[in-house]
């Protein structure tokens, strides 16, 4: 858990880092935590949220996939179990079970058009006495064109604590800029370095294990809202574009303001027991018109990782 903006603004009084207190206030946005309560589990309660196992669904929706091939169940999340006031202007659907699934076996990054599908959220409308655990259909990734990243086989299955939770979309360098009209370089050079032990020590932000729903991205590798929107678009961003498409960018940037997070899944070997690349994490974006539509067919998964 990431404290409050007032538990953050006594820490940096502690630390003598008060200047920093309205950037901040600037970069934070309420989140929800997702906690798995640890121990592994079978056979949860229909509509339970959790990460792992089997996903309950209702018996006549098909089984997700991204052309012949099946994706993995990641999560689900019974929307009444989150305190919808939390987040001003929160625009989830106020019941209902969201489905989170992905192409495990090939885990693509993200940055290539080709992947649109391989990220999907689901939305089960349905009452919950409707829903049944859903077994894996069969499915041999040993066909991949590369060695399949994960096994054809379920997570852990490890039932979700949501907890109202605070987020800092935080940038060291943006930090500094932030004050430093009202400081020496000397002095700016020195709050940079006390800056980094403070999100080392008091924010914990590179070694705590992180799912969120909402809010800001712990982003590892950089902005993504514009990766979205350039390769939901067709952009490829594997390499450097080529320049005949500047024009076609150009266009497009704009848009990158309307992706928001959706869900942020960490790597988690004590509870799940998954491993995005080196240590990474799995971001679902959505449009902001889409959440606020309940449309999730355009969802966009990123993988980050160190």
């Amino acid at each position: 858990m990431m404290p409050t903006i007032s538990e953050l603004t006594q820490l940096l009084e502690d630390n003598d880092l008060s200047i920093f207190n309205d950037y901040f206030k600037s970069v934070a946005a309420p989140c929800y935590s997702l906690e798995p309560k640890g121990e592994v589990m079978d056979d949860l309660p229909l509509g339970t949220s959790k990460v792992g196992g089997l996903p309950h669904l209702p018996d006549e929706l098909p089984w997700p996939t991204k052309g012949n091939r099946p994706l993995m169940f990641l999560a689900q999340i019974n929307l009444e179990d989150i305190d919808l006031d939390h987040v001003p202007d929160n625009a989830l659907p106020k019941s209902g079970l969201l489905t989170f699934w992905g192409d495990t076996a090939a885990l693509p990054w993200g940055f290539d058009p080709k992947d649109a599908g391989a990220y999907q959220v689901l939305l089960i409308s349905e009452s919950l006495n409707s829903l049944s655990f859903r077994e894996l259909p069969t499915f041999d990734p040993d066909g991949l064109e590369n060695e399949p990243q994960y096994k054809w086989t379920p997570f852990n299955e490890c039932q979700l604590q949501i907890k109202n939770d605070h987020c800092y979309d935080n940038d060291v360098d943006e930090a500094i800029e932030s004050i430093f009209s009202e400081v020496t370089a000397e002095q700016a050079d020195a709050l940079f370095h006390r800056f980094m032990d403070f999100e080392e020590e008091q924010l914990n932000l590179e070694n705590e294990t992180k799912h969120q729903l909402l809010g800001n991205p712990h982003e590892i590798q950089g902005d993504m809202r514009t990766e979205c929107q350039l390769v939901s678009n067709g952009v490829y961003l594997g390499n450097q574009p080529p320049e005949s498409e500047n024009a076609k960018i150009d266009s497009l940037q704009p848009g990158a303001k309307d992706w928001r997070l959706l869900l942020q899944l960490d790597s988690d070997q004590d509870a799940a027991d998954w491993m995005w690349g080196d240590c990474g994490k799995l971001y679902f974006w959505i449009k902001d018109q889409d959440l606020r539509a309940a449309d999730f067919s355009s969802v966009w998964g990123i993988l980050q990782c160190y």
